[in-house]
């Protein structure tokens, strides 16, 4: 991984966000760098790393400065963890497959509701807002912009992905699988990854370890219901091609709504009442 874990080269590139020094600093479409900026100067630098923060902080912006970022010996694989990518465009994509064409892509499918509301405090501590006490019109103005709703647009988002890479090249699987059985789900990756699958290189804190768990506010009914509403399409279309929690989600969101529930095929999850409760 790299020295910041999400990059948003290619978000950058797509954006066509300038990257001078005076742009970095004061441009507002640079805002993800500033708060990488703020984020490492509050961590402080160690000398060891200095060097190397700064070249990915401060240097020259291409595709020579994105492989830069990445030193696998000769026994490792590199990659990077930026969920943004899964919206870009087309064009973004097949630039991604000149400079890696043996790119691997894993996407692991959450319940788009919850996606949503998770990526409100991401978003507003990014922006040094609070979120307590919850303004709900500001909520609903954020949760309804274009860039909110490309992120929990998945079927689109894989169709554009999958027109430029082969199918054998994606991992797909749910984010539950985290909680439920994360080490079935790194086993399985190694093996996707062509990496030896073995339990040893799973510490064992990690399954117990709970990171970024976020400040635990309840989703207002209000919001549960209008994230149910404008996702229903999605998560229909989600449960016919995937199935299993895909089929649970809609019907948290059915229920929520009031609407029929759809049959359950044998490999889907029990659906969890207390989790959807929307009177």
């Amino acid at each position: 991984m790299p020295a910041v874990k999400e990059l948003h080269y290619f978000n950058i590139i797509e954006e066509r966000v300038p990257t001078s020094l005076f742009a970095r600093l004061f441009d507002k479409r640079n805002w993800r760098w500033r708060y990488f900026l703020r984020m490492h100067t509050r961590l402080g630098l160690k000398y060891k790393n200095i060097r190397r923060k700064y070249r990915c902080l401060f240097g020259r912006m291409n595709d020579e400065w994105y492989a830069s970022r990445f030193r696998p010996k000769s026994n490792q694989i590199a990659g990077e963890a930026t969920p943004e990518y899964a919206a870009l465009n087309l064009e973004t994509i097949m630039h991604i497959k000149k400079i890696m064409p043996d790119l691997k892509i894993i996407y692991l499918l959450r319940n788009p509701v919850d996606r949503a509301w998770s990526s409100v405090f991401t978003m507003f501590k990014v922006w040094g807002k609070s979120v307590d006490p919850l303004d709900e019109d500001e909520l609903m103005s954020y949760l309804e912009g274009s860039f909110q709703r490309s992120l929990g647009a998945y079927i689109q988002s894989l169709d554009r992905w999958m027109q430029v890479f082969p199918e054998e090249r994606f991992f797909i699987d749910f984010f539950e699988k985290i909680t439920l059985d994360p080490d079935d789900l790194l086993m399985s990756i190694f093996n996707f990854l062509g990496i030896r699958v073995d339990s040893k290189h799973i510490h064992t804190h990690l399954s117990r370890q709970v990171i970024m768990s976020g400040p635990g506010i309840e989703m207002p009914k209000k919001i549960r219901k209008y994230l149910s509403q404008m996702y229903l399409e999605d998560l229909e279309h989600l449960h016919k091609r995937f199935g299993g929690f895909a089929t649970q989600w809609l019907k948290q969101a059915q229920k929520c709504l009031g609407h029929p529930l759809p049959a359950s095929p044998k490999n889907t999850p029990e659906l969890r009442d207390e989790a959807v409760a929307c009177p």
